[in-house]
């Protein structure tokens, strides 16, 4: 089994703590992480037993997890909406909840993992196990960078998990520079994609969703090999991911009013708007000629390089 050493959960860097925007976070193994994330729940994801018929989907926070989640779960339901009950036993968070072992090993098949983490502390270890060796399959949605600034700060903005209170200019340095939970949105991404050969991880992006939903989910379907997925089922599924659909969704809801983190009075969030290009309405050309720089530089010369922030809907 692969253990993390105990490291202070409450040490902090010179840089992250700079700011006065009383932001709440510890640092663990170089990283920026939520307070509920501890490292014993880091050292239970990374020895969970997967299994053949296992689904890990990751992303970084604002990315479209919520709405892949489901997607998910309709796959796996064959196009039904899936009950209260299937998405109590089926989806999992073992970094942020207290699941045990025990629990896991009792949930029937197909059970749907989410990790917000970085490729070498996400869920079902690979500093333990390389995914390239792993029996389950991993699905990474990554999101134009800039819309996940904006919704991200919009999400954590006076919130009890985070309690920020700093401006949109603070979120910003702070966005770019990684020291915002899960840290670098650029260092998590290039963390993946570098795995992206592996025949057991699909990367796919929120905007391919968004612009072409029925192809997007036919590769998810094929890449899950299931062949039992007709068009009239995407069809289905489209219809009931729809951004006002989910919203109305009670079990759905309560799914994601059960971690302990959560409240009820910001269920809201979890479907803000859903729109593509939102990030305009935010950025001043300073902070968009900054935030292009910083990109090139760190993207610059991968193949995510080619990323354009200009979709057309």
């Amino acid at each position: 089994m692969h253990s993390i050493n105990d490291q202070d959960i409450n040490s902090s860097n010179d840089e992250i703590s700079k700011y006065s925007d009383k932001y709440l976070y510890h640092i663990y193994n170089g990283l920026c992480l939520p307070p509920y994330i501890t490292p014993e729940r880091l050292e239970f994801c990374q020895n969970i037993t997967p299994r053949p018929n296992d689904i890990c989907f990751i992303s970084y926070p604002k990315s479209g997890s919520t709405w892949l989640a489901y997607i998910l779960s309709c796959l796996v339901c064959k196009g039904m909406k899936p009950s209260e009950e299937f998405l109590k036993k089926h989806i999992i968070w073992p970094e942020a909840t207290d699941c045990t072992v025990a629990e896991l090993d009792q949930l029937p098949d197909t059970r749907i993992f989410k990790s917000h983490m970085p490729y070498d502390q996400h869920v079902i270890g690979c500093q333990s196990m390389p995914i390239e060796l792993s029996p389950m399959k991993y699905i990474y949605i990554a999101r134009n960078p800039k819309d996940v600034a904006v919704s991200y700060y919009k999400f954590e903005y006076d919130k009890s998990w985070s309690n920020y209170h700093g401006t949109w200019e603070q979120w910003f340095e702070r966005f770019i520079n990684g020291h915002v939970q899960r840290g670098s949105w650029f260092d998590h991404i290039l963390s993946w994609y570098d795995h992206r050969h592996s025949p057991n991880l699909l990367i796919i992006w929120y905007e391919d969703l968004f612009l072409q939903f029925h192809s997007t989910v036919r590769q998810i379907s094929k890449f899950l090999n299931r062949a039992d997925i007709t068009d009239e089922i995407i069809e289905k599924i489209y219809n009931d991911t729809r951004f006002d659909t989910m919203k109305h969704d009670e079990a759905f809801i309560t799914m994601n009013m059960r971690d302990k983190w959560e409240h009820k009075n910001h269920i809201g969030l979890f479907f803000r708007s859903g729109k593509i290009g939102n990030w305009k309405k935010h950025f001043t050309t300073e902070q968009n000629n900054q935030f292009d720089k910083v990109f090139l530089e760190k993207i610059g010369g991968t193949g995510l390089s080619s990323i354009t922030f200009e979709v057309e809907e």
